[in-house]
């Protein structure tokens, strides 16, 4: 949140609509819809759609200026981890391993974390004492 607050971005609408599209059709498999049936309305995607879009400009221009690479290893892990909630995980990271779209899901969301983990150590964080009352915002 504090990311998009101070950093404004000016999002192309080609982008925005495009991740509608795919809001819309992922809404759509949750359903259990067939594929091909009618969209739900792009209205209620908008502004997700417009969030997810600013945060990966966002998450982009960061891996680019600050040198961000991908650790393998932590691909690797990642892979692992996924792989040990099946009956077979060793299937499941040959998987991955042999087929490029499920590889590029994997190093996008490693990638991802290790922009997170970056944001984190730039931090600067306070502590501040606050009662639990005010704290539920109680009476409001």
């Amino acid at each position: 949140d504090k990311l998009l607050e101070a950093n404004p971005v000016e999002l192309p609408q080609a982008l925005v609509d495009e991740e509608v599209t795919q809001l819309q059709h992922e809404a759509t498999r949750r359903l259990g819809q067939q594929e091909g049936a009618q969209l739900p309305p792009r209205e209620p995607f908008e502004e997700q759609a417009r969030r997810r879009v600013s945060l990966g400009l966002l998450i982009n221009e960061l891996i680019t200026t600050q040198n961000i690479e991908l650790d393998k290893k932590k691909v690797s892990a990642h892979i692992a981890y996924l792989a040990d909630s099946y009956p077979e995980p060793e299937t499941v990271i040959k998987a991955y391993n042999s087929q490029a779209t499920l590889m590029a899901q994997a190093e996008a969301t490693v990638l991802e974390q290790q922009v997170v983990d970056w944001l984190l150590e730039q931090a600067k964080i306070s502590e501040m004492e606050i009662a639990f009352k005010e704290l539920m915002n109680f009476g409001q």
